[in-house]
C-alpha cells in the first residue's frame, strides 16, 4: 500500500511540475529585422526601434554582425502591450523614455554591462 501511495504521489508531482514548466512565459528571440539600428562610431550598433509584435522580447546581441551597445532613447516609446524585454550583455547604455507608456511592462532583465541608464 505504501509503494502505491509513493507511486501517485510521484506521478502527481511530475504532472504538476509538467504544468508549471509549461505555463511559465520566457522572452522569444526577436528577430534582427524587427529592429531598426544605427551604426557607431565605434562599429557597434544603437537599437533605435523596435517593429516586431512579440510582447516578451528578447533583444539580439548582434545586429548584421555587429554587437548591440546601445539603447536608443524612446525604443519602446508607447508600446502599451509589451509585457518583458530582455537586453543583452554588451549593452552599455539605455537611453531616454526607452520604456515609456509601456503600461503593460512587467520585467526588464537589465544586464551587468550597462552603466547608464536615462530618465
Amino acid at each position: 500500500m505504501k509503494k502505491l501511495i509513493s507511486v501517485f504521489l510521484c506521478l502527481a508531482l511530475v504532472i504538476t511540475s509538467m504544468f508549471m514548466l509549461s505555463t511559465v512565459s520566457f522572452a522569444e528571440p526577436a528577430a534582427e529585422s524587427d529592429f531598426s539600428y544605427t551604426e557607431l562610431d565605434d562599429g557597434t550598433v544603437s537599437v533605435t526601434a523596435y517593429n516586431g509584435s512579440l510582447l516578451d522580447i528578447e533583444i539580439p546581441s548582434t545586429i548584421n554582425g555587429k554587437t548591440v551597445s546601445k539603447i536608443a532613447d524612446r525604443l519602446f516609446y508607447n508600446k502599451t502591450s509589451i509585457k518583458s524585454v530582455v537586453i543583452p550583455v554588451g549593452v552599455t547604455s539605455i537611453g531616454e523614455y526607452a520604456f515609456y507608456s509601456c503600461r503593460a511592462l512587467e520585467s526588464v532583465t537589465i544586464p551587468y554591462t550597462v552603466k547608464s541608464i536615462g530618465q
